[in-house]
């Protein structure tokens, strides 16, 4: 994440360019983002511990619990992000839209090379 963060706010910097924002604004923004995903991430890990520690319909509850809390935090992380976005940029739908979509692709190709340098720092230190 020390690495992941920095990346995902140099992509909103160059996003928003000419929105006359310092670099420390797009990294506060995407930290800010990030703990709320993290939020509900430790939300579901919870849960599934307390399903693998309790017994009977009390386990079949909480695995419930945390199949619905996951499949509702897969589909309104996202939301989130956008309208967060249009809210702190104070831009548009349709300004934010290809924004947001080259935010994901951002996101995807710095988690590929985070992951790649994860994986050489782990060979060369072994």
């Amino acid at each position: 994440m020390f690495i992941f963060l920095p990346l995902i706010a140099a992509a909103l910097a160059v996003l928003y360019l000419g929105s006359g924002r310092y670099y420390v604004e797009h990294l506060l923004f995407v930290v800010h983002f990030h703990a709320f995903f993290f939020l509900g991430g430790i939300a579901v890990l919870l849960l599934q511990h307390l399903s693998r520690l309790a017994a009977g319909p009390l386990a079949k509850g909480f695995t419930a619990v945390e199949g619905m809390l996951g499949m509702v935090l897969a589909f309104y992380v996202p939301w989130y992000l956008f309208r967060a976005m249009r809210r702190v940029y104070e831009q548009g739908w349709w300004q934010t839209a290809p924004r947001f979509a080259l935010l994901g692709l951002a996101y995807l190709l710095s988690l590929v090379f985070t992951g790649l340098g994860l994986l050489a720092y782990t060979a060369l230190t072994l």
